[in-house]
């Protein structure tokens, strides 16, 4: 019933915030298992630990409870060097055994220059072998007109076919 503090990074209202999300990703997954027992259910948060201290979203937390089948956090970058930084320390939130539950989250567009070719291919690479389940693009956009040919080379479906979900 009190208003929040002036300060947005007070530690008692980051603990009352986390654990109304933390309630929250509970009744959520409880919600969808009971209605759908074998949906995949899957977020997409922003990386850790941004995503406690912006959106009081402890979501390695919840990797722990076993909530959620797949994160993809938003690795939205525009450049390879820093999702090369930061995806390690993504995956090993996980756990060994939940590694292939990590989707990486890559930016083709967005605010500013368009990330360059060369960097996405590098980043899809990296979540490859660092053992990921997989990418997915952030951007409609960039799949469809900017870089179409680029994409459809990469991934060659004709000569690999389609790659499997990890969870099928």
């Amino acid at each position: 019933g009190l208003p929040p503090p002036s300060d947005a990074d007070d530690a008692e209202w980051l603990k009352w915030r986390t654990e109304k999300m933390t309630a929250f990703a509970k009744e959520l997954h409880d919600t969808l298992r009971k209605a759908r027992p074998n949906l995949l259910i899957s977020i997409s948060p922003a990386p850790y630990p941004w995503s406690l201290q912006h959106h009081a979203a402890d979501w390695p937390g919840w990797v722990k409870s076993g909530w959620m089948d797949e994160y993809v956090p938003q690795l939205y970058r525009d450049n390879y060097s820093r999702v090369e930084k930061e995806w390690p320390q993504q995956l090993a939130l996980m756990g060994v055994d939940r590694k292939r539950d990590l989707v990486g989250g890559l930016r083709i567009v967005g605010a500013g220059a368009d990330t360059p070719w060369d960097d996405l291919r590098k980043m899809a690479d990296l979540v490859r072998a660092t053992g990921g389940g997989g990418h997915c693009w952030g951007s409609g956009r960039g799949v469809l007109d900017d870089y179409a040919k680029q994409l459809t080379d990469y991934y060659d479906v004709e000569t690999a076919g389609p790659a499997p979900h990890p969870k099928r």
